[in-house]
């Protein structure tokens, strides 16, 4: 004959089954939900903050690439570049090309130049 199990043992089953078992099946639920939210935030904070520093060094490459052309634009390094196409296989006229280049006044007319556009200039990345 088989007996039923004990009162207390009815009992002891019917928490586990209608109580614990839910809740724990409730927790692993909300554990890995918080993990792929947590997952979600980070992402979205580091895309965020990639575009910003991209963004930043957009612009600051923008103003690099300003002064690069207005230098560019410059006479006296014109000469010297196109002087230097010409004469870089040739020691004696390169150096008198860099005589009549170091001349007082040629190298202060570039650095003024540039000075006058790279005050504007700052290296913040970020607005």
């Amino acid at each position: 004959m088989l007996r039923s199990p004990a009162l207390r043992t009815r009992f002891v089953l019917i928490v586990l089954v209608g109580a614990v078992l839910p809740l724990a099946l409730i927790g692993f639920w909300l554990a890995q939900s918080s993990l792929r939210s947590g997952e979600e935030l980070l992402t979205a904070r580091l895309d965020e903050s990639l575009e910003g520093t991209a963004r930043g060094v957009r612009r600051a490459w923008n103003r690099r690439r300003s002064d690069l052309l207005t230098l560019g634009d410059e006479p006296i390094v014109q000469q010297r570049l196109a002087a230097r196409l010409v004469f870089d296989d040739d020691p004696a006229q390169r150096a008198i090309l860099d005589d009549a280049v170091a001349k007082p006044g040629v190298e202060q007319q570039v650095h003024a130049g540039l000075d006058a556009h790279l005050e504007h200039d700052d290296l913040s990345f970020h607005e």
